[in-house]
């Protein structure tokens, strides 16, 4: 048995629950333990094996590193708090919006114990202006790229039969 809680996550389009047959076996894993020592080195050697096995079985790990087996993705649910809380503060550093986006898409596979959500951090982003600011600027390039008529951001849309997505683009 595993030394402590944990909980292993499914990133990517296995967490959206998009996966395709080339879809590659994004994931992350958190422990509610100590950082350092026998029991980060146990996780460590728990990730490398699960992902290797996964990959034994055709459901190859992400090129790019989002995968539990890479120091990036596996930590105890301590620093995952902290380095979701720093990348929420400062999204324009290296990969913060993809790791934030990875996470916010991710869901548990597997639990041991009473593992809890490391994700959490993820609840106050809203609050973070400069966050929602590069998500919007980025969603705007993919909609221009795109041909779209608008982005569908939560807000209110569609109260009366006029504002259809044309009507507003012109009103626009």
């Amino acid at each position: 048995d595993p030394p402590c809680p944990l909980v292993w996550m499914a990133l990517g389009s296995h967490g959206r629950r998009e996966l395709a047959p080339s879809s590659d076996a994004d994931s992350a894993l958190a422990w509610d333990g100590a950082d350092g020592g026998p029991e980060e080195e146990y996780m460590r050697t728990l990730a490398g094996r699960v992902v290797a096995q996964l990959a034994a079985t055709g459901f190859t790990a992400d090129d790019h590193g989002a995968t539990a087996a890479q120091p990036a993705c596996h930590r105890s649910v301590r620093a995952w708090h902290h380095l979701l809380r720093h990348m929420i503060e400062n999204p324009d550093e290296d990969k913060a919006l993809v790791l934030v986006s990875l996470v916010a898409d991710g869901r548990p596979v597997y639990t041991f114990g009473d593992a809890r959500d490391f994700r959490e951090e993820l609840r106050a982003a809203h609050s973070h202006r400069g966050l929602l600011r590069l998500m919007l600027r980025i969603a705007e390039a993919i909609a221009v790229r795109m041909g779209a008529l608008a982005l569908a951001t939560g807000e209110s849309l569609g109260q009366v039969a006029s504002q259809t997505l044309q009507n507003i683009h012109v009103i626009d």
